[in-house]
């Protein structure tokens, strides 16, 4: 989620407060290890979609 709302524009101070982090860092390792998961599943399947369509599974 931190990602998503950092990619959408979000501050991240903003993002910290809007999931309830006590520490900035938190906020910091969500968006990196969610970045760094995304990054990973598109080298192994660069051509599978990010997630399957509604109601309809994989």
């Amino acid at each position: 989620m931190a990602t998503k709302l950092l990619w959408l524009g979000m501050d991240i101070p903003d993002v910290q407060r809007f999931l309830g982090h006590d520490n900035i860092a938190t906020t910091r390792h969500c968006a990196e290890t969610t970045a760094a998961t995304w990054r990973r599943n598109m080298i192994r399947s660069p051509t599978r979609p990010l997630a399957p369509a509604f109601g309809h599974s994989a």
